[in-house]
């Protein structure tokens, strides 16, 4: 098995079964943490919701309403939480905008389409409480890292596409133009490309098949939209694209890259092809004491207020 895959494959199983770096992760961060940003934890987006919860972090100081950038966090589908991104937030809203961090049900609980569906509906929510949060609701970021990366990507794709968002049984929670730009690291895009032999195969069709809900996930006809890529029209907004070059879903990106770039789409991507001899694995960019996710940060928040900016 490649070892790179195999990396992957521990990281989710080990999520899968209550065990994570990603708290460890998180601390490592918090020295980072800057001083003066206020913290709305636990904050409920759907009251029919268990699952319904969110963060929001901003400076405590803003001379205007911040643009926010509503993260969904990654954990293959079946793991992950949103806590795990409460310091990188922070480190974000310490560059001048409102974050949230967005709580959703992992599979196998509940299926795809459900979890767009929740972020969309905490999107809504945000706009309706922009002024209790003091952030401009007409300056959004849809971000996401791996398995939260697809569902940010759906989302967008709802906002700006009608089609699509009829397809996923929702209802845009913005208008196109106030979604300025996404963020979209490390992630899955054309989830019906992902083949493998062996033990990687039938992994990857254990994950699929929890968050599809079937077995034959490969021809389910509502799956099908889950691969995001699929459905790109050039109305999508602005992204930011990136990926380890030690990450088994590089490929991914390159081709989400390639597929808004055919389109006439904005994309920056960082892969960091300048440095072949450093292998940073998946979700490389949340450990900022190296110089691959200092590097990738920067050039998140040049994307984030190239594309806010008043």
């Amino acid at each position: 098995m490649n070892p790179r895959f195999r990396l992957a494959l521990m990281r989710l199983a080990f999520r899968f079964g209550g065990v994570d770096e990603a708290p460890a992760r998180a601390a490592a961060l918090r020295p980072l943490v800057p001083a003066g940003i206020a913290a709305h934890l636990d904050l409920r987006y759907d009251r029919t919701d268990r699952d319904g919860l969110l963060d929001v972090f901003h400076p405590q100081d803003s001379a205007t309403p911040p643009p926010v950038i509503l993260w969904v966090h990654g954990g293959g589908w079946i793991g992950g939480d949103r806590r795990d991104m409460r310091e990188y937030l922070q480190i974000l809203a310490g560059h001048g905008y409102a974050t949230v961090g967005v709580e959703y049900t992992r599979a196998p609980r509940r299926r795809h389409p459900h979890q767009a569906r929740q972020v969309a509906t905490a999107l809504a929510w945000l706009v309706a409480h922009a002024g209790e949060y003091g952030f401009d609701p007409t300056r959004v970021v849809l971000a996401g890292d791996s398995a939260g990366a697809q569902i940010a990507a759906q989302v967008a794709c709802a906002v700006t596409d009608p089609a699509y968002a009829g397809a996923l049984g929702l209802s845009a929670p913005i208008p196109p133009e106030h979604l300025r730009a996404t963020a979209l690291m490390c992630g899955a895009f054309d989830l019906l490309s992902m083949v493998r032999p062996g033990k990687e195969g039938r992994y990857v069709d254990a994950v699929m098949g929890a968050y599809s809900g079937t077995k034959a996930y490969r021809t389910d006809p509502r799956f099908r939209y889950a691969s995001v890529v699929r459905w790109l029209t050039d109305a999508f907004p602005p992204t930011f694209l990136t990926a380890g070059n030690g990450d088994p879903l590089l490929p991914q990106s390159r081709r989400m890259a390639a597929a808004l770039t055919g389109l006439g789409a904005e994309v920056d991507a960082l892969f960091f092809d300048d440095t072949p001899d450093v292998l940073d694995p998946h979700e490389y960019h949340l450990d900022l004491h190296t110089d691959s996710a200092r590097r990738a940060l920067e050039r998140l928040l040049a994307h984030v207020r190239r594309h806010t900016e008043p």
